[in-house]
């Protein structure tokens, strides 16, 4: 309906008005995927499957959501809260493992 840019802008400013209400950091990598998720579903929508209104709202919508939210938001997620785990047999991680 309106296209890539409109719907990418739409995710950014939801990411980002999303963690000033929260109270969270923004993180540029999973804005990006929420941004990623406008664009694709707009290109999608916009672009491809122009006689099958069905077969283009699921493509848009189901690719979006597995490149951006599964795939980059993930990965954000993962770089921003990655840490060393250290697990030995005195850490709570272990004594959960090994009941």
């Amino acid at each position: 309906m309106f296209g890539p840019l409109v719907g990418m802008t739409v995710g950014i400013c939801a990411d980002v008005i999303g963690c000033i209400i929260v109270g969270y950091a923004i993180n540029p990598l999973v804005t990006l995927g929420a941004a990623s998720i406008g664009l694709i579903s707009g290109s999608i929508y916009f672009y491809m499957f122009k006689d099958n209104p069905k077969l283009k709202l699921i493509a848009a919508v189901g690719l979006a959501h597995i490149i951006g939210s599964m795939i980059i938001k993930s990965i954000g997620l993962y770089i921003y809260f990655s840490y060393s785990v250290n697990i030995n047999e005195n850490s709570s991680l272990y004594s959960n493992w090994h009941r």
